[in-house]
């Protein structure tokens, strides 16, 4: 597949720009920390759930559309690519702490199907747009193949290590929520069926999955 992406300089931070855009989430200020050597560098700003998540805008259709542009006008015959962040980047790093009980008393399964929900309608927008090509970039799964990772997550009830909760989110944001007649038509990648087929296959040092058609 010749595919082509504009780099996606326009960018801060790859997951933050992406998640901070949708409803219910809020970033805090950044913050100074020391490092242990003494010296001092600028923290990624936190991301914290504050209600209920849900798509409120549409986050990638414009730029898309800008890339498609650029595709059609220099590249014809070529694949504008979007990659997004996926849908564990939400609550990986912060935990349940980073997610407000009042809005959220238990994840499982409103927070889980709530965040599913918010990703299908942007795929569905980016598919209206006329996108097919979208890799869902899964960053947070190396950090599984460290053992210290993995019992910090799993003590946080959060994520566990056999990633069925990962699995389930990219199964319903980027599978079943896309395909529902109710007002998501778009295709399921059959790559990204593949992935769901044998979920025993996404684990701790096993190779994420891109999206795409």
């Amino acid at each position: 597949m010749k595919s082509i992406t504009d780099g996606e300089f326009r960018r801060t931070y790859f997951h933050i720009d992406f998640l901070e855009q949708m409803g219910g989430v809020k970033t805090d200020i950044p913050v100074t920390v020391k490092r242990a050597d003494g010296s001092e560098e600028l923290a990624p700003p936190v991301i914290r759930v504050v209600d209920k998540v849900r798509h409120v805008k549409d986050i990638q259709r414009a730029d898309f559309e800008y890339l498609k542009s650029q595709v059609e006008q220099h590249a014809p015959g070529c694949t504008p690519k979007v990659t997004i962040p996926s849908p564990t980047m939400l609550h990986f790093r912060g935990g349940r702490a980073g997610i407000s009980r009042d809005a959220y008393p238990e994840l499982d399964p409103a927070f889980y199907d709530d965040v599913a929900r918010a990703y299908g309608d942007e795929l569905k927008s980016l598919f209206d747009a006329g996108c097919r090509y979208v890799q869902m970039d899964d960053t947070n799964m190396a950090y599984l193949c460290d053992e210290k990772m993995r019992e910090a997550h799993a003590s946080a009830a959060t994520t566990p290590t056999s990633c069925r909760i990962a699995t389930r989110l990219h199964q319903q944001g980027g599978g079943t929520q896309a395909r529902r007649h109710d007002a998501r038509d778009a295709p399921v990648p059959r790559q990204f069926q593949e992935h769901l087929r044998r979920p025993g296959q996404l684990r701790a040092g096993g190779r994420g999955a891109a999206v795409r058609r």
